[in-house]
């Protein structure tokens, strides 16, 4: 991990929650001007980079502050996570797949602006595109300057940290056989290439489904296994296409 944490413990922490709102982000129970001011010019700028407020068919419909800041359960190793929703109402040259959009969205967000980093009180700020608001997280609209979702604190007691370390050891361990036995191949097909890639995917996509499957998400991230998996992808694929 980055810090100093063993996993345990940064189990722990994610689900004690802090006594008030971050002091840093929020006054009165509301997000502070200057803050707000800061990441709208943030996103005015993502915007003007990848001109998808200019693109026929698409809507930026709002910008929200999500994740541990919108919350009690903000720590040391969170970041500050804006999401921005964007819907396409008849876009020409994409379907009507959110799946599509998102992954339209996140390649031009690449494409644009790779090396692109934003600090918030020396907080390190996340901006991803979203096609629906997350099922489970509390939520502030930026834009409209209210919550969607209130926070509250007791929005994780029902979870159990033995459960959720359970849950994180079972994903690790498969994903730390999987990504080893790949590994050990002098060569690699196009099959290795896709079980790889299916493997990261399953790791990744149910993480906004659930308090408790983000959290592990959040573990598995922490541990360092994802980050090992993406350099498998690359190897492998490098591998496969030298062939």
């Amino acid at each position: 991990m980055k810090s100093n944490l063993t996993i345990k413990e940064y189990a722990d922490m994610l689900l004690t929650p802090c006594e008030t709102l971050c002091p840093e982000l929020f006054e009165n129970n509301k997000l502070r001007p200057d803050i707000k001011n800061q990441i709208l010019s943030q996103v005015d700028f993502i915007l003007s980079k990848t001109y998808l407020h200019q693109i026929s068919g698409l809507k930026i419909k709002d910008i929200y502050l999500s994740g541990d800041f919108a919350g009690y359960f903000y720590n040391e190793l969170s970041l500050i996570d804006i999401k921005i929703e964007i819907s396409n109402e008849g876009c020409p040259f994409l379907t009507a797949n959110n799946e599509d959009l998102e992954l339209f969205c996140k390649e031009l967000y690449i494409g644009k602006l790779a090396d692109f980093k934003f600090r918030l009180n020396n907080r390190v700020v996340s901006f991803v595109f979203i096609t629906d608001k997350p099922a489970f997280a509390d939520l502030y609209s930026i834009n409209r300057d209210k919550w969607i979702r209130m926070p509250s604190k007791e929005s994780r007691k029902h979870l159990n940290v033995k459960a959720i370390l359970e849950g994180f050891d079972n994903k690790y361990q498969r994903a730390k056989l999987q990504s080893n036995t790949v590994k050990q191949y002098d060569k690699h097909t196009c099959f290795d290439v896709e079980d790889i890639m299916q493997l990261y995917k399953s790791l990744t996509k149910s993480k906004d489904s659930s308090i408790y499957e983000h959290i592990v998400y959040k573990l598995l991230q922490a541990s360092g296994i994802l980050q090992d998996i993406n350099q498998t992808i690359y190897t492998v694929t490098n591998s496969f296409l030298s062939l």
